[in-house]
């Protein structure tokens, strides 16, 4: 009886704070003439957790049996808000005391592993619950004050309960239903809320939860907040064509060409993936369909990818396969960045393999530069003429032999490439090596001439 009055003590303490009619008061609302809870109810819900066995009445002395228990001081500190919520809920008791072991199955890990599971499977919440506790936690000013490991319980049975009856994440759920500010502040220090790293606002927009996109970008979510993949709120609202959602971004400032850590926009992670739904989408909110990240376009994102349906797509909205970006076009770059892929992606929608740079330059040009050897050899076998000139008329084996590419200078020359090809200044390969100090590469140049 002493531990049961100990108990009675803590909880009508916890109760009392803010309990109207058995309610908290919600932000700004006086609460009114306050009522103890009644006593006997309390008895019932001690005697309620008895019944339930041995162990679980074992257990309950045990953390009560100090004349003020650490837990119960705990929960009384920093959760007498929620536990006047649940007070509020169901009249028998069961909940009451059933969610408080819940909640302390985290504080009190030496018997979390013969508790949490029980009482997880042993009763769920009801849908004007759910309701309840995502509105109580939205209309206080105080919630920074709830431990995490006490969220962390409360979204377990939350997300236990929806999932079961409405087939849904109670993410889903309460952006569904509006409770935007519950959950956020459900989720603690969480700012994501899976794999993905999608934020609620992403949830909110891909979802088209109108209610809840307002209330989360008014709570400071980022308009622009991005998830693992760079993608951001608009991204998912373009996507499914939730055209007020993405109005609704844009007229918060969201990026339409929003760009990830490397540069690309939106419309570049979509030509990426091959997301067609979401390329057209941000492309009618406003998306440049030749955003420029080091020459690389949306339309490159896509040869690179081998998304060929999208560069469809990217074609038909104005797409310039002949981007120039500092006199380069796409296949240049492609070449230079040994993107095969790309290149012959390039070359499926005849672009020519001999296409000129700015400097008269081919693709085999920037390959030979960089020592590509298997973009030389990919580009001869489409055709590309090994002894091409450029503007100063120096050929792809003048430009390895500079740039001391000795395999690829060798792989030029086995394969037809000219060694006696002289540019506008009369400098033959051999010449090149010497601009930059490259003896070897003389010599090897040399011993290649006296062979020939």
């Amino acid at each position: 009886m002493v531990e049961r009055r100990t108990f009675l003590a803590a909880a009508v303490a916890i109760l009392a704070i803010s309990s109207t009619a058995g309610f908290p008061a919600a932000d700004g609302e006086e609460s009114g003439s306050k009522s103890s809870p009644n006593e006997d109810f309390l008895e019932k819900a001690v005697s309620n957790i008895e019944s339930k066995g041995s162990a679980i009445s074992e257990f309950f002395k045990e953390v009560s049996k100090d004349k003020d228990p650490e837990h119960l001081k705990n929960i009384a500190d920093y959760d007498k808000l929620i536990l006047s919520l649940i007070y509020s809920i169901r009249e028998d008791g069961s909940l009451f005391t059933d969610f408080i072991l819940l909640l302390l199955d985290k504080a009190y890990p030496a018997k979390s592993d013969a508790f949490t599971e029980t009482f997880k499977n042993k009763f769920t919440f009801t849908e004007p619950d759910v309701i309840n506790v995502l509105q109580y936690l939205g209309s206080r000013k105080d919630y920074h004050y709830i431990p995490e490991h006490v969220l962390e319980s409360l979204f377990d049975v939350l997300n236990m309960t929806t999932e079961e009856k409405f087939n849904k994440p109670v993410i889903e759920y309460g952006l569904e239903k509006g409770y935007a500010k519950g959950m956020k502040r459900l989720l603690g220090n969480k700012t994501t809320v899976n794999e993905k790293g999608d934020s609620l606002l992403h949830v909110a927009a891909e979802n088209d939860y109108m209610d809840s996109l307002k209330t989360l970008i008014d709570e400071g979510i980022p308009v622009d907040v991005k998830n693992k993949l760079g993608q951001t709120p608009l991204y998912y609202a373009a996507k499914n064509e939730h055209n007020d959602a993405a109005k609704y971004l844009i007229s918060k400032k969201a990026d339409v060409d929003s760009r990830d850590e490397d540069g690309d926009t939106q419309l570049h992670i979509a030509a990426k993936l091959g997301d067609m739904e979401a390329a057209q989408g941000l492309i009618e909110a406003g998306a440049r369909v030749d955003a420029d990240n080091e020459g690389q376009t949306p339309l490159y994102r896509a040869a690179q990818y081998d998304q060929k349906n999208m560069m469809s797509v990217l074609l038909g909205n104005g797409a310039n396969l002949h981007f120039n970006h500092n006199g380069k076009e796409p296949i240049h770059i492609a070449a230079a960045s040994n993107h095969t892929t790309a290149v012959e992606n390039f070359l499926r929608f005849e672009v020519k393999v001999d296409a000129r740079s700015q400097d008269e330059m081919t693709p085999i040009h920037w390959a030979a530069r960089s020592g590509l050897n298997q973009m030389v050899e990919f580009l001869l076998s489409k055709g590309a003429d090994i002894n091409s000139v450029g503007s100063i008329k120096r050929t792809p084996l003048h430009e390895a032999a500079y740039w001391a590419q000795y395999d690829t200078v060798k792989y030029l020359v086995a394969h037809g490439a000219n060694i006696s090809a002289v540019d506008y200044s009369g400098q033959k390969p051999t010449d090149m090596a010497r601009y930059n100090d490259q003896y070897a590469m003389r010599d090897l140049l040399k011993s290649i001439e006296k062979k020939h």
